[in-house]
């Protein structure tokens, strides 16, 4: 079961440098002797990739989001449901290789990349 994001906490909402791609790995492409690539699909679900940016958090609140990353994901191995940033519907979302944290004022920002489950 996916753990539910901190409701006291932004998620990836700012849209600048925001992006999402199309579902990933779901294609088959296969090469011949001779002609066109043989292309199939693999799955009928397949995650799609988002990128997103935290613009601004507390030390207060990174540690909190360090927290839930460390104990509630297992460091990243379990799942999250949130809300889109875009379409605001209720995803399930697991982070792909951590999260990226820089100081911003007296404050930090999070950048990551995460899959957006079937």
């Amino acid at each position: 079961m996916a753990a539910a994001y901190p409701a006291d906490l932004p998620f990836f909402d700012e849209l600048d440098g925001w992006s999402q791609s199309a579902p990933v790995e779901a294609v088959i492409r296969t090469e011949m002797s001779a002609g066109p690539v043989k292309t199939r699909r693999r799955f009928t679900a397949a995650p799609r990739r988002m990128t997103g940016r935290i613009p601004y958090l507390t030390p207060a609140e990174l540690a909190t989001f360090e927290s839930f990353y460390a104990v509630d994901l297992a460091m990243g191995a379990l799942s999250l449901t949130a809300a889109h940033p875009v379409t605001e519907a209720v995803e399930t979302f697991r982070f792909v290789d951590g999260y990226e944290v820089t100081p911003r004022g007296l404050g930090f920002t999070v950048t990551a990349t995460l899959e957006i489950l079937p």
